[in-house]
C-alpha cells in the first residue's frame, strides 16, 4: 500500500492498482490513490496560486511574449492563453487565494500555505474577501471553510464583506454586488469595483451598490 506520503506518479498509481483482483480491495485501492493525488493536486494548486498573484502583482503579462513571439494583449490572455489556466472566473480564484497566502506574516506563510492546500483553492477564494477585509480573522474563516460546503460559505461571506451581518446591507444590494463583481469584465474591472466598495464601505459604513452609487 502507498504510505500517503510522497505524491503519486502517474506509473506508481497503474503499478499500485494492478496489484488489486479482489472487486472490494480494488475500490479500497482506487479510493486510497485518489485521496493521494487530490491531496498533491490541491497542494500544487496552492503554489500555482501563489506565483499567479505575484505575476499578477509584478506585472508578468506586460514583459513576456507568446512562443510566437507576439506580446499578450491582456493580461487574461495570459493566464487563458499562455498558461492555460481556465475561465476569468477561474484565473480569478487562483488570484484571490494567492493574495490570502502572500498577505500573510512571512513567518505564518508556511501554515498559510498549507491550510490553504487542505481546504483547496475554491474555498479559499470564497473567503479572500472576508479575509481582506478583517485579516485578523482568517482562521476563523479558514475553520468555517473546512466545515462547510461551499455555497453555505459563500453565503456567509456575502452577508460579512456587505454588512449585512451588521443589518444595514439589503439582500437585493448583497445580490447586485456579487453580479457587478462576478460579470466584470477583465482582472482590471474587478480590481477598479474593488475598489469602489471599500471606498465605499469607509465613506457610507457599506459596499450596497445601491448605496453608493
Amino acid at each position: 500500500r502507498h504510505d500517503g506520503g510522497a505524491p503519486m506518479t502517474p506509473p506508481d498509481v497503474v503499478v499500485y492498482l494492478q496489484g488489486f483482483t479482489d472487486a472490494l480491495d480494488r475500490a479500497e485501492a482506487i479510493h486510497l490513490a485518489l485521496r493521494q493525488l487530490a491531496r498533491d493536486v490541491r497542494r500544487d494548486l496552492a503554489v500555482l496560486a501563489e506565483v499567479a498573484w505575484l505575476a499578477h502583482v509584478e506585472g508578468t503579462w506586460s514583459k513576456v511574449k507568446r512562443p510566437d513571439g507576439r506580446p499578450y494583449e491582456t493580461e487574461e490572455a495570459f493566464y487563458e492563453e499562455g498558461l492555460a489556466l481556465g475561465s476569468f472566473r477561474s484565473i480569478y480564484r487562483y488570484l484571490a487565494a494567492g493574495r490570502v497566502i502572500a498577505a500573510s506574516a512571512e513567518d505564518e506563510r508556511p501554515a498559510v500555505r498549507r491550510a490553504v492546500a487542505e481546504i483547496g483553492v475554491a474555498k479559499v477564494a470564497v473567503v479572500a474577501p472576508a479575509v481582506a477585509r478583517e485579516p485578523g480573522a482568517r482562521e476563523a474563516w479558514f475553520a468555517r471553510a473546512r466545515a462547510q460546503d461551499i455555497d453555505t460559505l459563500q453565503r456567509h461571506v456575502t452577508d460579512a464583506v456587505t454588512g449585512k451581518e451588521a443589518g444595514f446591507a439589503s439582500a437585493r444590494g448583497a445580490r447586485l454586488r456579487a453580479f457587478l463583481l462576478t460579470n466584470a469584465g477583465s482582472l482590471e474591472q474587478r480590481a477598479v469595483l474593488e475598489r469602489l466598495f471599500e471606498v465605499g464601505r469607509a465613506v457610507c459604513d457599506t459596499d450596497d451598490p445601491g448605496v453608493i452609487h
